[in-house]
């Protein structure tokens, strides 16, 4: 039975084009979920991840631009840890991240 594409499965083909390295397939896909949702900040990420997978540093500056003209940021990673009933986020911050590893 036939349905309509939506942006996660449409995002579940970008992810495999990173995979597979179709660029091609990636840059169609992603004007599709541009349609949809243009504010999903992993399907930039993900579409700029394939240009410098593939060494072409020009596409991927251009995505990180187009990000950047939109006001789109990425979102931070975070994890939770159930204690005692209570649970507790811990949230990705790259510049303790940076400082870390200047420490050493």
């Amino acid at each position: 039975m036939p349905r309509k594409l939506n942006e996660v499965v449409l995002g579940s083909l970008l992810a495999a084009c990173r995979t597979s390295g179709n660029i091609n397939l990636a840059e169609r896909l992603m004007k599709y979920l541009f349609e949809l949702d243009p504010g999903v900040d992993s399907n930039y990420v993900l579409l700029a991840n394939i240009y410098a997978a593939d060494g072409r540093w020009d596409g991927a500056n251009k995505v990180r631009k187009t990000m950047k003209d939109l006001g789109i940021q990425k979102v931070l990673g975070f994890s939770s840890v159930e204690i005692d009933c209570d649970i507790h986020e811990f949230v990705v911050n790259p510049m303790l991240m940076q400082s870390i590893y200047i420490q050493r």
